[in-house]
Order: C-alpha cells, then sequence, then structure tokens
C-alpha cells in the first residue's frame, strides 16, 4: 500500500514496486502515471492532480480506477479486464470504450466531455453516472441489473427504462427530456429528478385500495372521505390523522386541493400534482417539491420545520401562509402574483419585495429584519413590522395604506 500525499512530479521507479497493491495521489503535480509494470495492483486513485496520461499492464489485476479533479481527456482501460469500479470525474474525457470491461459493475463518469460511451450493452452495470457531459443519446435497454442511473445536466431528449426492472434511482435534471415514462417501474417518485418540460407518465390505479401510499393512514382517511376510486379523489381534507407521510400521492392525478393540517408529515413531493391549494400548515415539513404547477395559488405551510424552498415553477401563488418556519431567507420576489404574506415568526434578517406590484398584505412581524423597503408595493393595505430592528419606515408611496393597518413597535420612526 502506498499513499502519496506530497506534491509529487514523477513517479519513476514505481515500476520496482511489482508487488503494489494500492496506490493512492492526492494533491500533486503528476501529469503522467506509468504502471504498466505493476501488474497486481488492485486499487489506484488519484485526486486533484494534473494527470493527463495512464498506462495500464497487458493483464492487470485492477479492480477499482478512480481519477478525481484531473487533466485526462482519452484513457485506453483495454487491458483492465477485471475492472469493477471506474470512477472518472471532472476531467476532460469526450470518449470512452468498456467494451473489455466484462466484470464492469460500477460507473461514475460525471462532468467530462464525453458524446458518447461505448461497450455498455454487455455490461453487469449496477450504477451508472454519466452526469455533467454532452450526451446526446445512451442506450440502457441490455444493462439488466442497472439500479442507479444519473444524466443530469447533458443534451439527452429521450430515457427509456423500460427494460431496467432493477432500476431504483434515477436522476435525469438538466435535460430535455419530454417524457419519462414510469409505469410499471420499480422507480417511485422519491428517488427521481427531472426537469420542466419533463412529464412523468406514472402507474395508473383505478382504485383507491390498490395504490401503494407509504402511510396506511394516509389511504384510510381517503377512504373513510367517501373515495373508492382514484379519479374521484379531488378535494381532500385529512387534518389530524397522524400522517407521517402523504407519498403516493402523486397518484392522484385529479386531486386539486388537499388540506393535511395537524399531522407529522416530513417532506411533501408534489412535482407529479397539479395542485390549486396545498395546506400542510402544523407538520414537521423539512423538505417540499413543487415542480412545475402554475396552477398553484394557495400555499400554506406555516407552522413547519423549513428552512429553504424553491418556489420555481409555482410563481402564480397568490396567497401565502409561511409563519413560524425557520427562513433566514426567502426568496419571494419573483412570485409577481402574491397578494398577501405571511412570514411571520421566521429568523429573516431581510427581505425584498420590489417586484411584488400587486402584494396587498404584508406580515414579517417577530424576525430579525433591520430594514423593509415597500416603496414598489404601491396596493398595500396591511403591513405588519412588530418585533424586529427596524427603526424607520418610509410609506411614501404606500397611499392606500391607512394607520390603523400598519402595525410597527413604538419606537419605529414612519415617514409618510
Amino acid at each position: 500500500f502506498l499513499v502519496c500525499d506530497y506534491n509529487i512530479t514523477s513517479l519513476a521507479g514505481i515500476e520496482r514496486l511489482t508487488n503494489l497493491f494500492s496506490l493512492e495521489i492526492h494533491d500533486s503535480e503528476l501529469t503522467t502515471a506509468d504502471l504498466s509494470q505493476n501488474k497486481y495492483l488492485n486499487g489506484f486513485s488519484a485526486t486533484n492532480t494534473k494527470l493527463a496520461s495512464l498506462v495500464f499492464p497487458v493483464d492487470s489485476y485492477l479492480y477499482t480506477l478512480k481519477v478525481n479533479n484531473g487533466e485526462l481527456s482519452n484513457i485506453d482501460i483495454s487491458n483492465l479486464k477485471r475492472l469493477d469500479l471506474i470512477e472518472i470525474t471532472n476531467n476532460s474525457l469526450e470518449s470512452i470504450d468498456l467494451s473489455n470491461n466484462a466484470e464492469l459493475k460500477r460507473i461514475k463518469l460525471n462532468d467530462n466531455k464525453l458524446e458518447d460511451v461505448k461497450g455498455l450493452s454487455s455490461l453487469p452495470v449496477t450504477n451508472l453516472e454519466v452526469a455533467g457531459n454532452q450526451l446526446n443519446y445512451l442506450d440502457i435497454s441490455k444493462l439488466a441489473d442497472l439500479e442507479l442511473l444519473d444524466v443530469e445536466n447533458n443534451n439527452l431528449n429521450n430515457i427509456d427504462i423500460s427494460a431496467n426492472k432493477k432500476l431504483v434511482y434515477l436522476r435525469t435534471a438538466g435535460n430535455d427530456i419530454a417524457l419519462i415514462n414510469l409505469e410499471n417501474s420499480n422507480v417511485k417518485l422519491k428517488n427521481v429528478t427531472f426537469s420542466h418540460p419533463t412529464e412523468l407518465k406514472l402507474t395508473r390505479y383505478e382504485w383507491v385500495k390498490d395504490v401503494p401510499f407509504e402511510d396506511e393512514n394516509f389511504k384510510q382517511c381517503i377512504l373513510d372521505s367517501g373515495h373508492e376510486k382514484v379519479a374521484n379523489v379531488v378535494q381532500l381534507a385529512c387534518t389530524s390523522k397522524k400522517i407521517k407521510s402523504i407519498a403516493g400521492i402523486e397518484y392522484l392525478q385529479n386531486l386539486k386541493k388537499i388540506n393535511v393540517y395537524a399531522n407529522y408529515i416530513q417532506e411533501a413531493d408534489l412535482r407529479a400534482n397539479r395542485l390549486i391549494d396545498f395546506t400542510a400548515t402544523r407538520n414537521a415539513i423539512r423538505d417540499v417539491k413543487f415542480g412545475w404547477n402554475p396552477e398553484l395559488k394557495t400555499l400554506q405551510l406555516a407552522g413547519n420545520l423549513l428552512e429553504k424552498i424553491d418556489f420555481s415553477g409555482v410563481e402564480n401563488i397568490e396567497y401565502m401562509v409561511m409563519w413560524g418556519n425557520k427562513f433566514k431567507y426567502i426568496d419571494i420576489n419573483n412570485l409577481h402574483s402574491l397578494e398577501t404574506v405571511y412570514l411571520g415568526d421566521n429568523f429573516l434578517t431581510e427581505i425584498d419585495v420590489s417586484n411584488l406590484m400587486v402584494l396587498k398584505k404584508l406580515f414579517v412581524n417577530d424576525n430579525r429584519l433591520s430594514e423593509i423597503d415597500v416603496s414598489k408595493n404601491i396596493n398595500l393595505i396591511v403591513l405588519v413590522v412588530r418585533n424586529n430592528n427596524v427603526r424607520s419606515l418610509n410609506l411614501k408611496n404606500n397611499k392606500k395604506l391607512v394607520k390603523d393597518e400598519v402595525g410597527v413597535d413604538q419606537f419605529v420612526r414612519v415617514v409618510r
């Protein structure tokens, strides 16, 4: 075993270490590694180098190969017939041929310049990660053992996973894929990443009792509401039902309004739904995903554990209640349809509402704000900023805002 943490520039002499089993190189100026005499080398790893050339023995015993943050533009691994794992990330590979690597199970080639990956079809691959490349096409139809596929940030417009029955994780965000067919797939929504305009085709269930909901309490609430058929579930109220998960909601394609007030929900994945109203006040939600849903108008997530939230795809929200979370910062300035916002009882140190021209009611009390600019919000009729560090408030442009509808501390200087 040999670990080189020093800034080495040459491996001259390594050919004498004929029994070397493992070699690791970190943070060096090394550009070339000739390992042609190190037949019994089992593992090679190079991180943060200038490695641009690698030479291997004719009959190599190499099992794992890792080159991260290097300068490889091409590599010949045809002699590595025993290779189980290859990890070459953040290099400049334009192509790679895996035809001779019949034992290869784990492939990680993220952040290169790959336009093609040759020789995939004959391999027992379980993990294939090729994110951040220039792939226009990828055929994975012969990869029967594939469990994880990451093709994020490529140039793909199609991905067919119909033959990958063992697939569990699918990452496709940052492509221009029109449709991902998850029908009869083992891949669950929570294990998928995708970007607009991608649409998902999910397994269609006729009966609620057959839907694979993660939480039986959630399923029972739907059934108790008198809904037997999935198509009839348009509006739901499941308050105080001890629900821990709403996973499976993606199969309720006609659902428009749902209220899950006062449960134990920790995350909400709504990317496959087209909701108008989502209310999940007083839960334990730390993460919520919306996807592309311009129909969402009402969002109530007060009394949760949210520290951040991404509103991409739901820019048409009109009514938002988010008090009692853990936000230090929240970006709502692109939600141009917002009329009412409750953001009290958070940890906000700043808030930008300069683009919210139709904003009428703004509640930001009990935060840590030292200033707030509402000069562009000429339609404001209610403003509450009590219990902050604000010392001065300019309301010259807010002609619709009467004195009784301004909630400020007594020491705040209000300019009209």
